[in-house]
């Protein structure tokens, strides 16, 4: 190991979003504009951390999915969501589950049935924003009333509470890495290698196998597209601020999910 090796780090920039899915404004609650560094364990990395969740960036966790079932840990990290992906099937069970487990605590579950890392590909856009969502909920309930007469929210900074999700699948080792991967892609608009590389650095054991890696090309490939497309559209001078219209109400891909129902990829 090179100890000279500086840590990986990804910094938030609206230049590397695309600016339909959300504002400036959007990213900065979200990412608080902090870069984020990535936490090198592989050195240190014992077989137990893999029954663990582990932080990847400042507001998201990942983890096998016994880690639910820890209310003392979720409610002390302050966790607001849970991302549960699980085999086609298990979703009666799992909504079960994570009702008991989450019993009490003022936190959202959105459950992701799939088949395979291919398969979730199609829904990398709709969990993305359902994260997103979440954790402009959590800031925005913060508001204490109209701050100006332009009706721009107030909230005290001292003690602004952030989101913070937990992604999770049975081990926390494959679909939830996925998952983790698709969003730092989207929202820190970093390509896929340096995606893998940021996660697995932190959660040693992830295993992103050649389905996962084909699926991961592909987003990245969608997602280099929107942002030539709005880039086309966009007229010069007026790149910055976009509509943010992606996060207005529940994505229709997961209105199902989000009203525990089944459903297979």
């Amino acid at each position: 190991m090179d100890l000279n090796q500086q840590p990986m780090r990804i910094v938030p920039t609206f230049d590397g979003l695309d600016p339909g899915t959300l504002t400036e404004e959007d990213l900065q609650i979200i990412t608080n504009n902090d870069a984020q560094i990535a936490d090198d364990r592989s050195a240190m990395w014992t077989y137990k951390m893999r029954h663990e969740a582990q932080r990847i960036l400042d507001f998201l966790y990942l983890g096998p999915r016994t880690i639910v079932k820890d209310a003392q840990w979720l409610n002390a990290t302050g966790i607001t969501m849970i991302v549960l992906a699980h085999d086609v099937g298990f979703g009666p069970l799992l909504k079960s589950f994570a009702e008991k487990c989450t019993e009490g605590l003022d936190i959202e579950t959105l459950l992701i049935p799939v088949a395979s890392s291919h398969g979730l590909t199609k829904l990398f856009d709709d969990i993305t924003r359902a994260i997103n969502r979440n954790l402009l909920s959590v800031y925005r309930q913060q508001a204490e009333g109209a701050g100006d007469s332009q009706g721009t929210m107030a909230i005290n900074s001292s003690n602004v509470k952030r989101g913070k999700v937990l992604v999770t699948c049975q081990t926390g080792n494959d679909r939830a890495t996925v998952i983790a991967a698709a969003y730092i892609m989207s929202v820190f608009g970093v390509g896929m290698v340096d995606a893998v590389n940021f996660i697995t650095s932190q959660r040693f054991c992830s295993n992103f196998d050649e389905e996962a890696k084909r699926a991961l090309c592909s987003w990245e490939e969608i997602l280099g597209a929107r942002k030539d497309v709005h880039r086309a559209r966009t007229p010069v001078g007026s790149e910055r601020g976009g509509s943010g219209a992606g996060l207005a109400g529940p994505p229709q891909a997961l209105r199902p999910l989000l009203r525990w129902e089944e459903e297979a990829y």
